[in-house]
């Protein structure tokens, strides 16, 4: 077994998002539970987002739950903060939300980086 190599937070929007649709899909622990080894192998998933200032990837994630194969499935926004540590932003899922726009997702972060304790 490999050691991670990559450090993975969650901000509370994703996990009030993930708490939502817990509601609707049962198994979603273990989809996200997949999604964040693959992150800590050091895999970077999905598509960068161009039209914002940070390093931004919207990946799809299988729905278990759905039977739909990725497509149907979830989408993880999540920000590469440093090369070796990613927060996971935000969670929906493709049959409920069409897409997200860039200006809350920047807001998310701001949120996200707000609550950090601050350095002296």
């Amino acid at each position: 077994m490999t050691t991670p190599t990559t450090k993975v937070d969650t901000a509370v929007s994703f996990d009030k998002a993930a708490r939502q649709l817990k509601k609707k899909y049962r198994r979603i622990g273990y989809d996200i539970r997949a999604f964040i080894q693959r992150l800590e192998q050091g895999e970077i998933p999905g598509d960068r987002l161009q039209r914002v200032k940070r390093v931004i990837y919207k990946a799809r994630m299988p729905n278990t739950d759905a039977q739909r194969g990725k497509s149907g499935g979830y989408r993880v926004i999540y920000y590469l903060k440093q090369d070796d540590f990613i927060v996971l932003i935000y969670l929906y899922s493709k049959s409920e939300l069409d897409d997200v726009d860039e200006a809350f997702i920047d807001a998310l972060i701001d949120e996200y980086e707000a609550a950090l304790p601050k350095e002296d």
